[in-house]
């Protein structure tokens, strides 16, 4: 009894060779699954719209309120919704599009030259820009 059941090991293939195959597969019938609108070819496309809807809604807001302190959570918000929805490639463009977005509204005075200049006057900017980068990773993951 117990040769047989040697025999029939030999057989078969190792399990983390079974593990990546049922991976793969699953990985397939996933892909195979997945609405339209949930393709990331759409999410780059509809990233653009998100984030001027977000740029829209934060110039508003400085607008009416003058004292809108955090206008970066917005953005923050927009970011995390499209790495939710469509993956990390469309999430990391959104983040550079609402990073330059941010720039803009908070320096609408200054060229692209200048913005290349004084990068330490910026540096704010920039650590937001790697939070996001980590919450669209962690929209992702989930």
């Amino acid at each position: 009894m117990r040769a047989t059941d040697i025999e029939h090991k030999d057989k078969e293939q190792p399990a983390g060779l079974m593990r990546l195959q049922q991976g793969a597969e699953m990985c397939r019938q996933y892909i195979a699954h997945i609405p339209r609108w949930r393709k990331p070819v759409i999410g780059y496309v509809l990233t653009f719209p998100t984030v001027a809807l977000a740029t829209v809604f934060v110039m508003l807001m400085k607008y009416y309120l003058p004292r809108f302190y955090f206008p970066g959570a917005t953005m923050l918000l927009a970011i995390v919704l499209v790495a939710l929805l469509w993956g990390i490639g469309p999430a990391l463009l959104s983040v550079i599009l609402c990073t330059l977005s941010l720039d803009y509204l908070e320096w609408p005075d200054t060229n692209f030259a200048i913005l290349l200049d004084r990068y330490s006057d910026r540096h704010h900017l920039w650590s937001a820009r790697s939070c996001a980068q980590a919450c669209s990773l962690c929209g992702t993951c989930a």
